[in-house]
């Protein structure tokens, strides 16, 4: 897929996402929401309201000191994210965007809770597609054409 031209980003790997689909519910963006590809970054920075939307079903939420999300490891609320850029469509599922516990979690009142990889997007930038994205696709970067391309990591 072609990298974004918007000029705020002409300087990084990134690319437009034209529609966030979670739980049968579609955000579209017209001109495309510029979306830096960081293999620099841990978390999935996404707009806010695409976050809430994810989260607002799952019982037992909860957020650290920095607002980033925790839910119960074993919570069956959690949706897939489909995200569409050009005319591929790339969904990452739940057990995919929640961290493991053994990695780093919480337990509160008998239960064991897991960070996610997802984050509301600071005011400096539109979203980033950062290792809780990328460790789901094998991503290949081709500058002489100014397009990066994404595949499904085989399990």
């Amino acid at each position: 897929m072609p990298i974004t031209t918007n000029e705020n980003y002409k300087d990084y790997w990134a690319v437009d996402i034209h529609k966030i689909t979670v739980d049968g519910n579609e955000t579209t963006y017209e001109t495309g929401l510029p979306s830096l590809v960081d293999t620099g970054s841990t978390l999935i920075f996404l707009p806010q309201e695409i976050v809430i939307s994810v989260m607002s079903k799952v019982r037992g939420l909860s957020a650290d000191y920095w607002g980033q999300y925790l839910v119960p490891c074993d919570t069956p609320d959690l949706v897939p994210i489909t995200f569409t850029m050009g005319s591929h469509e790339f969904t990452i599922n739940p057990q995919e965007y929640i961290v493991p516990y053994s990695v780093g979690g919480a337990f509160y009142n008998s239960v064991e809770y897991c960070y996610t990889y997802l984050y509301e997007a600071p005011s400096f930038v539109d979203a980033i597609l950062g290792y809780g994205f990328l460790q789901q696709f094998v991503s290949v970067y081709d500058d002489d054409n100014k397009r990066l391309g994404l595949g499904r990591v085989a399990r």
